[in-house]
């Protein structure tokens, strides 16, 4: 192997090699050299792989959804990544976004009370039990914040707010919630991920031209600032802030006193993701100003504003219903920046080639 690992890790390593030969990717337990990790009763047993009807980027995409989160987060990353994937992988993996079972109500009020001093109920006027979307690092609820809740307040949290009585509820908001014991899952698996991109690096030649280790440690530094969701608010806070006053684009509000590390509260946008062009045209919308108005976002984005949605897949941005075809843009765990000299650079190449 490439290094002592300790028991905790051989557990790890272990599943990675079970579930990387049940989807028929024993080749690659080889090539890393893991076989050694594994127990003395699967080296016995042998294992047969499963689903040989599939191709090879769906075998993959199942695997990673089997191995949890973190891998899924990569797999994600990895579906943007045109310049090392071919395209049949790529759209394999962009799959795996909506691939998340979603975790207990209970758990999500233990995180609420344990972020907030208090029940869930005492924060929020209502909150759904059921959750309206699930990924592979958190979840999100529909809420309704108390009536005469202020987003701009000094409050702790909206623990006071909750005990306001009048007739009429607060604002429709959204809560992200944070997966019970991630960070920890996480971390694991990146310390795994460190030392298969190390062992690439060194003795598999054409991994070399990725940069494996870099490649991960990218993913590391990306992961990380998604387990912080005050870093998160302040992203859509520059967003909201960079697209002040136009009219194409909006983004959501956030509610700074119902967030803190583990829980996120935005206002609730009410769209249609961008791919599904039916339900754009039954609601009166135009597609072609949708377009038109998300690509004008993005140069706006790269060649204004250096700093750009790093994660606009069609969940992350929305055509506004009601709306003279609005643009939204949601979730805002994963930025890209661009200095000065790169846009430069940038338009400079453009006019060349133009």
């Amino acid at each position: 192997m490439m290094r002592r690992i300790s028991k905790k890790q051989v557990h790890r390593y272990r599943t990675l090699t079970k579930v990387a030969i049940k989807y028929g990717f024993g080749y690659l337990v080889d090539r890393f050299n893991l076989h050694p990790v594994r127990s003395l009763k699967d080296r016995v047993a042998g294992a047969k792989s499963v689903y040989p009807e599939l191709s090879d980027p769906e075998r993959l995409r199942l695997m990673l959804e089997e191995l949890g989160p973190t891998y899924i987060k990569f797999g994600q990353i990895m579906s943007t990544r045109y310049d090392i994937l071919p395209k049949e992988y790529i759209a394999e993996l962009e799959k795996l976004q909506d691939a998340v079972p979603p975790f207990g109500y209970e758990e999500v009020c233990e995180i609420i009370a344990e972020e907030f001093g208090a029940p869930v109920e005492m924060i929020f006027a209502s909150f759904s039990r059921q959750p309206f979307a699930s990924a592979s690092l958190g979840q999100v609820h529909l809420a309704t914040l108390h009536c005469g809740s202020d987003r701009d307040s000094e409050g702790d949290g909206g623990s006071e707010s909750g005990g306001d009585c009048c007739e009429q509820v607060g604002e429709r908001v959204v809560v992200k919630v944070q997966r019970p014991g991630i960070r920890e899952i996480i971390d694991a698996d990146l310390k795994i991920l460190r030392d298969l991109a190390r062992f690439a690096d060194q003795h598999i030649e054409e991994a070399k031209a990725f940069n494996p280790v870099k490649l991960i440690s990218e993913f590391e530094r990306i992961i990380h600032a998604e387990l912080d969701y005050t870093l998160e608010a302040q992203n859509a806070d520059e967003f909201r802030e960079n697209f002040a006053g136009d009219p194409t684009i909006y983004i959501p509000e956030v509610y700074w006193d119902y967030t803190r590390w583990q829980v996120l509260t935005m206002e609730f946008i009410d769209g249609i993701k961008v791919s599904d062009i039916g339900a754009i045209v039954e609601a009166g919308l135009d597609r072609k100003v949708i377009s038109r108005n998300f690509a004008t976002s993005f140069l706006k984005q790269i060649f204004l504003h250096g700093t750009f949605h790093g994660d606009p897949h069609p969940g992350n941005v929305l055509a506004m219903r009601n709306s003279d075809n609005v643009v939204a843009f949601i979730d805002f765990g994963m930025i890209g920046h661009l200095d000065r000299v790169t846009r430069d650079d940038l338009v400079d190449f453009f006019i060349a080639v133009s």
